[in-house]
């Protein structure tokens, strides 16, 4: 089989569902990235949602929260989770999550968790390539919603440090 017919095929795979076509997208992120834009773009995906579904999955599945949930939430909440929620705060940002609004819960997500420390790094323009495909290439993602600024970038990092795969 032609590479452009897996990649069609591998967007007609996707289906039509939010958490099946992040789940795909992961998957193809993992595999096979050179065929990631292709697909993104036969899903007319721009350039920061497809990377921002691949990072949605890999957040939420890793921490085991069910597709149903997730959905319960609604995109928004899910959003605004995604650069917060660890396997340590898990149950409690869910459960405020369930019970206030979007606009709260944006609140109480911008208020510094106490359990985390800040670091100012100033870097040349050749050191902060190297740090931004590091993020980018662990899990990290460019969001929309941060101006293009990258999300993600700690719990990213820490995987780049460690060894271990985006």
């Amino acid at each position: 089989m032609d590479e452009q017919r897996e990649i069609e095929l591998a967007a007609t795979i996707a289906g039509s569902g939010l958490c099946s076509v992040a789940k795909s997208l992961r998957d193809l992120q993992d595999r096979h990235p050179g065929r990631f834009a292709p697909v993104a773009e036969l899903l007319q995906l721009d350039r920061l949602d497809a990377p921002f579904l691949a990072r949605f999955d890999r957040v939420f599945n890793d921490l085991n929260v069910s597709d149903d949930r997730m959905m319960g939430l609604g995109w928004p909440k899910l959003i605004m989770l995604c650069d917060h929620i660890t396997s340590d705060n898990r149950k409690q940002l869910l459960e405020t999550a369930f019970r206030v609004s979007a606009k709260e819960l944006d609140q109480v997500l911008k208020k510094q968790r106490p359990d985390t420390m800040p670091m100012i790094l100033y870097l040349t323009d050749a050191q902060y390539e190297i740090l931004e495909r590091a993020i980018l290439d662990h899990g990290g993602a460019r969001t929309r919603r941060l101006g293009e600024r990258l999300g993600g970038k700690e719990e990213a990092l820490t995987r780049a440090l460690s060894g271990k795969a985006g």
